[in-house]
């Protein structure tokens, strides 16, 4: 009995679906990056977009905006204090989906920081660079520091 049910294994393999998703390494992140910067959010904003997240399945979507306050630009315009990061939320956040995306979420903890690797798109607005499917595994990464922006720091100020 035992070898039949490890022989079915072998004929009737088991179902399963895995999303196959791009490899990102620093390295390539900051080459393809117009911004790389450390930032800390302000509350996201929902826009007038909906419909499918863009390259990929079939999964609905409402666009958001995030501005984000800018810390440190390690790469890009040392100048820029603030930048609008443009990403999006599923349509129906409380149903389930099975293998679905990493998209972001920023909560409401004061200070809490990320590090960016972003697009500039024609509007002016920031996209993540590793596409809009999985932005909180490779663009958007959260950093678990307590690291006050100099901005908060009294006397800190140059």
């Amino acid at each position: 009995m035992r070898t039949l049910f490890i022989l079915s294994l072998c004929f009737f393999p088991l179902s399963g679906s895995a999303r196959l998703t791009e490899i990102w390494t620093y390295e390539k992140l900051f080459a393809q990056a117009d911004l790389v910067a450390i930032a800390s959010p302000q509350p996201s904003k929902d826009t007038k977009e909906e419909g499918k997240l863009p390259n990929g399945p079939l999964w609905d979507v409402v666009g958001v905006e995030t501005v984000f306050d800018i810390n440190l630009v390690l790469k890009g315009d040392k100048n820029l204090k603030k930048c609008v990061l443009h990403h999006y939320r599923l349509k129906n956040p409380n149903e389930p989906i099975y293998n679905g995306p990493s998209l972001v979420f920023f909560g409401r903890k004061k200070w809490q920081s990320y590090l960016l690797f972003l697009t500039r798109e024609s509007d002016a607005r920031y996209a993540p660079v590793s596409g809009q499917i999985d932005p909180a595994m490779f663009s958007i990464l959260r950093i678990d520091a307590t690291i006050l922006p100099a901005s908060s720091v009294p006397g800190d100020h140059k």
